[in-house]
């Protein structure tokens, strides 16, 4: 049985490692990408079972990795993490699912790992 894999995007490194983190806990073999460029680097490396995303990077935003994962075809769950209002969050969540993409409910910054870890356990679960 293989190890699913999770890809975290985030230009906060303590985020994204905390992040990281989390899915390590959950079981999951993780990769951090800094920014979009890396994100879709690492992305066609190995098409990963889950991506968390934030949403504010310093070379795009969170909905051009969403196109991005569209353009792909991608079937994997996306989880929106960020320090943005709850509206753009779930503006954010439907944008993607508009694209075809399997969304989870945003989560806020800052999160609790155990939350964390726990819907990630979840997914975990789900993919294998």
């Amino acid at each position: 049985m293989s190890v699913p894999k999770l890809l975290v995007v985030d230009d906060e490194p303590a985020l994204g490692g905390f992040a990281a983190h989390a899915g390590r806990r959950a079981g999951f073999d993780v990769a951090i990408a800094l920014n979009a460029t890396d994100f879709a680097t690492a992305f066609d490396r190995a098409i990963p079972d889950a991506v968390v995303l934030d949403l504010g990077m310093p070379d795009g935003d969170g909905h051009d990795v969403l196109r991005f994962l569209a353009s792909r075809k991608y079937d994997g769950s996306v989880l929106i993490i960020s320090g943005f209002d709850r509206p753009r969050l779930e503006a954010s969540r439907t944008y993607g699912e508009t694209l075809g993409l399997q969304m989870l409910s945003p989560l806020s910054k800052p999160v609790r790992l155990a939350e964390l870890k726990s819907i990630l356990a979840g997914l975990r679960r789900g993919s294998t």
